[in-house]
């Protein structure tokens, strides 16, 4: 019995020791998170007895994803620190990202689960004022509220150094309403996401629901738009328009495109126009050049 006892107790420490090591791996940060994509990184410090043949990341919604689930492999193999970029995410949903490795007997080492939540705004600052949607704080093109930012034509997403009827490219299109559809919205189109230009019924509850006040804000002119409902607030710069190769009323008037088409005429849409005594929703030509203020919902 007793020499049985010592067989079984041999025998154990025998399959112990010939029980394969794991490889040795770190997840160490999800960055640069977008509404369809991030970038993680990882590290191995220790093959687990054997060469590291494989390595990269794996990910899922429901936590501790292995290669079974969504996989993207790095380019490289070995011990070090790596990262590689994961694609082709749905925005506004959490996942669980580890790294991972896999020596070449076959053996894969994880990391520790990070979650994230991708970002519907892409990085780019909102203020939600308590209505239907939330509103940037900044014009398109612009890296400051007070910035003007960049000018375009209705339905069209590049700036140009002439604005005409002869260059517009919808100008007598028959269109619907243009917003989120990245090939005429200049919001979903320069900055992604869900980004997209407001609608004629959304600027109309911007005029009606805030309280605008005509100010100059680090030397630029412009309307403090703030919220009766919950107080935040953005600017509004008065950065005029383009027309021709010339820019217009900056400083005294502000105008910027809704998405909404005016419905009179293929030639025309609709837009916010302000001086410092009044503000409206109006219709003009495509051809201008006025701001883009995006919403998000």
């Amino acid at each position: 019995m007793k020499k049985l006892s010592l067989f079984l107790i041999a025998l154990a420490m025998i399959l112990i020791s010939c029980k394969p090591e794991v490889p040795k791996v770190v997840t160490i940060r999800v960055t640069e998170i977008t509404s369809s994509s991030a970038v993680c990184g990882g590290g191995v410090s220790d093959g687990g007895g054997a060469t590291i043949v494989e390595r990269g990341f794996c990910w899922n919604t429901e936590g501790k994803p292995t290669v079974l689930d969504f996989c993207v492999k790095d380019t490289e193999c070995g011990l070090g620190s790596f990262a590689a970029e994961i694609t082709g995410l749905d925005y506004n949903t959490k996942y669980y990202v580890r790294a991972f490795a896999v020596n070449a007997n076959g053996v894969a080492g994880y990391g520790k689960d990070v979650n994230f939540t991708l970002d519907p705004a892409n990085g780019y600052e909102y203020v939600d004022l308590g209505l239907s949607v939330k509103w940037a704080t900044c014009n398109v093109g612009a890296s400051s509220p007070e910035d003007y930012g960049n000018y375009y034509a209705w339905g069209e997403i590049t700036t140009k150094t002439n604005y005409s009827s002869d260059n517009c490219k919808t100008s007598g299109k028959q269109m619907s309403n243009i917003s989120g559809n990245a090939q005429y919205d200049a919001a979903r189109a320069n900055w992604g996401g869900s980004w997209r230009m407001p609608t004629k019924s959304e600027m109309r509850e911007l005029i009606d629901k805030c309280t605008w006040i005509w100010t100059t804000q680090n030397g630029v002119n412009g309307y403090k738009v703030t919220s009766k409902t919950n107080g935040n607030y953005i600017f509004l710069p008065a950065a005029g328009y383009r027309y021709g190769s010339s820019l217009y009323h900056a400083g005294g008037y502000g105008y910027f495109w809704s998405s909404t088409p005016y419905e009179g005429s293929s030639y025309g849409a609709y837009f916010l126009r302000f001086n410092s005594s009044s503000q409206y929703m109006d219709s003009n030509s495509r051809y201008y050049g006025p701001s883009v203020r995006p919403v998000i919902e």
